[in-house]
């Protein structure tokens, strides 16, 4: 494009890679030679790309060119003339939503009742009314739209955005969408518009057709005189509709601006392999139509010499070609490519994030990703002085958990310590053990020990924080009581001078931390009533705040991000993993409820969803495609929940098995690498040549050390003999937890695996359990209702990990009818409550090996004067046989018997089971019941050796010794080897775990 020429509004569009950033940064300095130029990006951290690339590229005497984005535009001018009013960040606003949400019941319709305290219906209000303004539209036009379609939602919503918009007149502030809308009020009168924009020269925008309705509209409002506007974009990558996004806006540009179209035809990113490739995808895109004509936008590759490359790779599973595409990478940087050139693209974080930086990881590769998208209340750093704060409001069972944390510093072992120090001083021990000892740190004072000076002085600071509490300080000036001065300040700043992972991650804390000191300050209250204020407000956000600087160095990793992250970079290499069916394309009935894109300026419009759907992933699929410079990965699993996508045969590449590579990048590779191969070799050949090249590993030494302790097969466990476990068979103390002790009995070879080992991974089923627990404690303790009950599970589901979206809703359903069971449960019980999850402390002595069980009992009931143990289930109930000799509450009963820590001994009346996933015909769960060992102290019929003992539990855990102390846990049948995740090596099953 020739820039000596340009006077009227130009759009340039253009595929990937054909120069749209380097004409953006022309036209900047073009038009900085005749003044003053305003640059808008797509977002703050492409704004300071484009800012360094433009300011590198001018003369030192030339001033800073203005790059920002739109909508830090539309502040600058709103804020210009409304001095003092604030603007929402995503999160407050969230928050604030939510709030207005719980008490304008009667706005909305009865059908809607049960959602109004969710987040996802907080969340889809929040789209619908930032829908609203980006159309330009008034709370009564959305009121009409919505009686005119039928649609009370629709109506109640411009009833309720009135509400929204009086509170937040009422608080002086706004939100982004409303702040965009005001600003172009603002311009509308001659004399604010000519003091505001009368400087600018031209206006350029880099990626134009990402802006919404109202944003275009600003820009058309802010168009200088000279009528210089020159813009760049691609239909063909706008996957941005669900923000908003004018979803015509390239085909519109003309009727906005009256200006030109052109298009840019050379593509200078990918070669003539790639091109093709990514044409094959765009093919099947809906043609957009710009001046009237539809445009392929086809570019010619412009770098016809370059060696480029595509592949489509399936693999058995996903854990598999998380695997392959690590291995893939780590070859790529084997043949001299940096990490820094490399990318793995994925279409869900929140599922594959934590799995491909594990397998990244596992293959010594540098992972650098961009900023978490997180919740203030769920950072890290922040966590602690949310604790804290707690702790200064009630101090009551925290005491243990701020130890712990980075405020205390300390660690499990250090907390042993602790609790040995506290008994020689005549302390009892117990619960409330730790709170004591921070309650009276008088008694840590003489004590010479690291542990015991670190308790005293957090004591010293909850003191202090209380101490300005009751002054009346503000919820800021109480939390920097557990920053200022502490350890963890100080070790926290001087990791972040470093430059390792360790630095990263401070420097990551550091932000959110300042991020929250920031929010705190905003809290008027003060004392008591302004630390629930704050600890309200932070813990309601559920949406990330954009706090990361511009300039932050990052460690030159693998870039690990989403697609929608991916825009506008590139990079040499890009593999994209997990294309599959319900994923690529992540083809869904149209939400419906509130849905923004039904919302137009002809009204509640009903859209084709499932074709928008599928060619809006198509375009995110191009866009990813369309990162690559020189070497791209396409990646499925066939035996995954969708099969691999329908987007891999467009690529028109052939798609082909994975060869696992299996090529050692390290000693402890190759040495994992013959072990694998000694032991299951296909050959006795390759068995024996992979032992003989161990054997020669292990005599090698490095600086007098040996270069691979691991090669040495006498430090393999499985080929240890008896004789060799000579210092396990000394051992006479184990540790063991009551669930545990069944595992044990029933096999194992799978206690030794999944406890020992600690190679089990936790199931869907055991996340959920664990998170129904949490809320029927809460629900026990009377600090939630059933009404809650929702809300409080998805906080906790919103931190667990499952296979698909459709799963993680399935599972919070059941999660919840589980919750309800057992509201209903405990409403109609008569019996006292003693405690809800009563921890204990069990020693045992059978057959000279001592058994410490440490367990937690879900419930705890007086009946006259014996006391009942309830423990709730969330699994498939037993058979009434199974429950009379279920180990676990036989060990429950036996510490009822022995003495529970600050429960008056009593006897036992016997364990009760409640099975919240089965109900009974009056609705309630299903029960199981253990008779008390008074009544029933032996099976019926007796197991053999049991009447040896006093009673079948005493019986089972010398069982449990007995294997403990052989060491030798063999494989045994039983009800759960269907279930089982070491199946696939177990010798019952027939597969041969050595040769």
């Amino acid at each position: 494009m020739d820039l000596s020429s340009w006077n009227c509004p130009v759009l340039a569009v253009g595929g990937p890679g054909t120069g749209k950033t380097r004409l953006v940064q022309d036209a900047a300095l073009a038009a900085l030679e005749s003044g003053e130029c305003l640059v808008l990006a797509r977002t703050r951290k492409e704004a300071s790309r484009m800012r360094n690339r433009i300011v590198r590229a001018l003369p030192s005497s030339v001033w800073t060119p203005r790059v920002t984005t739109a909508n830090a535009f539309a502040w600058s001018i709103f804020s210009r003339f409304n001095p003092g009013i604030r603007l929402l960040d995503a999160p407050e606003q969230e928050y604030q939503l939510r709030e207005l949400l719980s008490g304008s019941k009667e706005l909305w319709p009865q059908f809607l009742a049960p959602a109004l305290g969710t987040r996802t219906f907080a969340s889809r209000v929040r789209g619908a009314l930032q829908r609203v303004r980006q159309l330009g539209l008034d709370p009564v036009d959305v009121r009409r739209f919505g009686a005119e379609a039928g649609k009370p939602e629709w109506e109640a919503l411009g009833a309720f955005f009135e509400v929204y918009l009086d509170v937040l007149e009422g608080e002086q502030a706004v939100d982004y969408a409303e702040c965009t809308h005001r600003a172009r009020l603002a311009l509308a009168e001659p004399e604010k518009a000519a003091q505001l924009l009368g400087k600018y020269q031209a206006i350029v925008v880099d990626d134009f057709t990402d802006l919404d309705p109202s944003q275009i509209g600003l820009l058309s409002d802010a168009l200088p005189a000279s009528r210089r506007l020159l813009a760049t974009g691609d239909p063909n990558t706008n996957v941005y509709g669900f923000r908003g996004a004018h979803p015509r806006a390239a085909e519109r540009f003309a009727e906005f601006f009256g200006g030109t179209v052109i298009e840019l035809k050379s593509g200078y990113r990918q070669g003539p392999v790639l091109a093709k490739a990514l044409a094959g995808v765009r093919s099947r895109l809906p043609l957009p139509l710009i001046d009237g004509q539809a445009r392929v936008l086809d570019p010619v590759p412009a770098c016809g010499g370059l060696a480029d490359a595509a592949q489509v790779r399936l693999t058995a599973t996903p854990a598999e070609e998380a695997r392959f595409v690590a291995q893939q990478v780590a070859a790529q940087h084997a043949k001299g490519r940096a990490y820094k050139d490399m990318a793995v693209l994925l279409r869900s974080p929140g599922r594959q994030l934590g799995e491909y930086e594990r397998a990244l990881a596992a293959e010594g590769i540098e992972v650098s990703k961009f900023s978490a998208d997180i919740a203030l209340a769920q950072a890290p750093a922040v966590q602690p002085l949310l604790l804290a704060l707690r702790a200064v409001l009630s101090p009551a069972g925290k005491a243990k958990a701020l130890l712990v944390s980075p405020i205390g510093g300390l660690d499990p072992l250090d907390l042993r310590v602790l609790q040995r120090e506290a008994r020689s001083l005549g302390m009892a021990l117990g619960p409330q053990l730790f709170d004591q000892l921070l309650a009276e740190p008088g008694v840590l004072r003489g004590v010479d020990r690291p542990q015991a000076k670190a308790a005293v002085e957090l004591s010293e600071h909850l003191q202090a924080a209380r101490g300005k509490l009751e002054s009346g300080a503000t919820p800021a000036e109480i939390a920097w009581e557990f920053w200022n001065g502490t350890a963890w300040s100080k070790r926290l700043i001087e990791a972040a001078k470093g430059n390792d992972e360790n630095a990263r991650l401070a420097d990551r804390d550091l932000d959110a931390l300042v991020e929250f000191f920031a929010f705190a300050a905003e809290v008027n209250t003060v004392g008591e009533a302004g630390v629930k204020q704050l600890l309200g407000e932070v813990q309601a956000q559920q949406l990330p705040a954009d706090t990361a600087r511009e300039d932050r160095v990052v460690n030159p990793g693998v870039t690990l991000c989403s697609v929608f992250q991916a825009k506008g970079s590139q990079w040499d290499f890009v593999a994209i993993p997990g294309v599959q069916e319900g994923s690529w394309p992540r083809l869904r009935g149209g939400a419906g409820m509130l849905d923004p894109e039904w919302l137009t300026l002809d009204g509640v419009v009903q859209p084709d969803m499932r074709r928008q759907i599928l060619a809006t992933d198509r375009k995110l699929f191009y866009l990813a495609c369309g990162t690559a410079k020189e070497e791209l990965l396409v990646t499925a699993a066939k035996e995954a929940e969708g099969q691999p996508s329908r987007f891999l045969t467009e690529l028109g590449v052939p798609v082909l098995d994975a060869q696992d590579l299996d090529v050692p990048r390290s000693l402890a590779q190759l040495t994992s690498s013959l072990r694998k191969k000694s032991a299951l070799g296909n050959t006795w050949a390759e068995r024996e040549g992979a032992a003989a090249n161990l054997r020669w590993l292990s005599k090698q030494q490095i600086d007098g050390e040996p270069a691979a302790p691991k090669a040495d097969p006498y430090q393999w466990w499985l080929y240890r003999t008896n004789t060799d476990q000579l210092e396990d068979s000394q051992r006479t103390v184990f540790r063991i937890s009551p669930s545990q002790v069944s595992t044990l009995l029933s096999c194992p070879r799978r206690y030794f695996l999944a406890i020992e080992a600690r190679a089990e991974q936790p199931s869907a089923s055991a996340q959920v359990g664990t998170a129904v627990h949490k809320v029927v404690e809460e629900l026990q303790r009377g600090s939630l209702d059933v009404e809650s009950a929702r809300v409080r599970l998805e906080e906790i589901f919103a931190g667990l990990v499952f296979g698909s979206e459709l799963e993680a809703v399935s599972e919070l359903e059941r999660a919840v009818r589980m919750v309800q069971a057992a509201d209903r449960w405990l409403r109609q019980r008569r019996d006292e409550l003693v405690g809800a999850e009563v921890d204990f402390d069990l020693d045992v002595e059978v057959e000279g090996v001592k058994l410490l069980l440490h367990g937690r009992i879900d419930r705890l009931e007086r009946v006259g004067d014996q006391l009942l143990a309830v423990d709730f289930k969330t699994g498939q109930e037993i058979t009434k046989d199974q429950a009379a000799a279920l180990d676990q509450v036989g060990i429950y009963q036996l510490a009822i018997e022995r003495g529970l820590e600050g429960v008056a001994k009593a006897r036992s009346a016997g364990g009760l089971l409640v099975y919240l996933k089965k109900e009974t015909a009056a609705g309630l769960p299903t029960e199981r019941e253990q008779q008390s060992l008074d009544i029933s102290p032996h099976l019926i019929p007796p197991e053999p050796g049991e009447d040896q003992y006093e009673n079948w539990i005493t019986h089972h855990l010398a069982l449990a010794a007995r294997e403990l102390i052989a060491g030798d846990f063999p494989a045994k049948r039983n009800p759960g080897c269907g279930h089982c995740q070491f199946s696939d090596s177990c010798p019952i099953q027939g597969r041969q775990v050595l040769a």
